[in-house]
């Protein structure tokens, strides 16, 4: 098994510590989207995709999620902290990933 393999630990899939939204919502939001973080970077892995294009595509998934977040009515501030914590998420995936 390599880097790649691992799951997000405990501490990983907790809210941004300046989120104010309620918490049972906002921790189903960051499950889920590092599940679809996590099933893009395996994809990333098993097609091998140019750098680039992995970079684009979780910087797309994790915006999707502010825009949804704003459109629900969280706030700004909030929002973008999630999507930080998601690019972060996405991120650490791929420094921790070893070939």
């Amino acid at each position: 098994m390599n880097g790649c393999d691992s799951s997000p630990s405990a501490a990983e899939l907790g809210r941004p510590a300046d989120m104010k939204m309620d918490n049972e919502r906002t921790d189903t939001i960051l499950q889920t989207a590092r599940a679809i973080m996590k099933a893009e970077h395996d994809l990333f892995v098993k097609e091998l995709l140019d750098n680039d294009d992995h970079i684009a595509r979780v910087r797309q998934i994790a915006d999707a999620v502010g825009k949804y977040l704003q459109s629900e009515d969280v706030g700004k501030a909030d929002a973008r902290a999630t999507v930080d914590t998601i690019v972060d998420y996405g991120r650490q995936l791929f420094l921790d990933c070893t070939y």
